[in-house]
């Protein structure tokens, strides 16, 4: 056992800690493990994640209890991670998953799982999904906060760093119908954010209604920031980029906006219209096209309808 004063390194300072535990959340089949398996390799090679310094774990290993490993080795080995320590529960015929409906005894079949893993101190360990390990129901605060208190007593006592992935709920059609901050759809209670240090998010396009992926993490000791990131025919994630053409068009509908003289700006409807016809796109494209122009403030919005040019020249 490591002197208590000894410390391992943050896995990413001031965003996921040691000895801390993280969510990471979102749609099943959304990526998560993809984007996760990126994020293995960048720790083993000392690489940054989404621009931050980190600090290589011991080990990284993975408690899986939704699939068999052999989904998750997929990414895995994509990303060029060989031999990931892991531990399956559908791969395991003798685990009897009737003992996760005794939450008096959850926290001990926790932390037999953890010891039949038996990383080393200093480890990152993911843990997917981790509701299955909470005691008692998932939207109840009181047995949510209870729940992660005590897996966060048995990753303390190993030395272990945790990265809990969660379960968004499933989207209205109506965007306006959700909650506005991406990391109040994750599944469950509050207490899931409250009692972690920092929540993380996947957006799929179609949840933004753009071409790009959307990630996020929110710390509770360091600014909230997002992320865009697309995937290659391989499904692996990487930086998203706008296109050469995608930014040509971005210059050709600032040239439009400036035309229009009057300080009340201009209104949806005509620069809806102006941006189809200059830039020869569908009503989707424009609308997208628009909604990232408003984003990095090269247009504002003064009121409902109407546009204006913005700060950013």
């Amino acid at each position: 056992m490591r002197p208590p004063d000894a410390a391992f390194p943050d896995p990413i300072p001031d965003i996921l800690p040691f000895g801390t535990i993280g969510t990471f959340a979102g749609a099943p089949g959304v990526g998560k493990t993809a984007l996760l398996a990126s994020w293995v390799r960048r720790w083993l090679d000392g690489r940054t994640i989404c621009g931050h310094q980190t600090g290589r774990p011991t080990s990284i290993a993975f408690l899986v209890g939704d699939r068999r490993w052999q989904s998750h080795e997929k990414w895995l080995q994509a990303a060029g991670c060989e031999n990931t320590p892991h531990l399956s529960l559908w791969d395991d015929d003798k685990f009897l998953w009737a003992s996760l409906r005794n939450w008096a005894a959850i926290q001990s079949t926790f932390a037999r799982l953890l010891d039949q893993l038996a990383a080393p101190a200093g480890s990152l360990i993911v843990v997917d999904p981790m509701p299955l390990f909470l005691p008692g129901r998932v939207n109840e605060y009181r047995d949510v906060a209870i729940g992660l208190g005590t897996l966060g007593q048995e990753i303390k006592k190993r030395e272990y760093t945790c990265l809990g992935v969660f379960h968004q709920a499933k989207q209205l059609n109506d965007r306006q119908q959700q909650y506005r901050r991406p990391q109040d759809r994750i599944l469950g209670s509050a207490a899931q954010l409250g009692f972690t240090d920092t929540a993380m998010y996947l957006l799929s396009p179609e949840d933004l209604g753009t071409d790009y992926y959307g990630f996020g993490w929110v710390p509770h000791n360091a600014p909230g920031e997002t992320f865009r990131f697309a995937r290659d025919a391989w499904g692996m994630f990487g930086p998203y980029q706008e296109s050469l053409t995608d930014q040509a068009n971005f210059v050709r509908i600032m040239e439009i906006v400036p035309a229009f003289a009057d300080p009340t700006g201009i209104s949806a409807a005509v620069l809806l219209q102006q941006v189809q016809t200059r830039c020869s796109v569908s009503v989707s494209t424009a609308k997208r096209w628009i909604a990232h122009l408003l984003e990095s403030r090269l247009i504002l919005q003064p009121k409902r309808g109407r546009y204006k040019k913005g700060p950013v020249s």
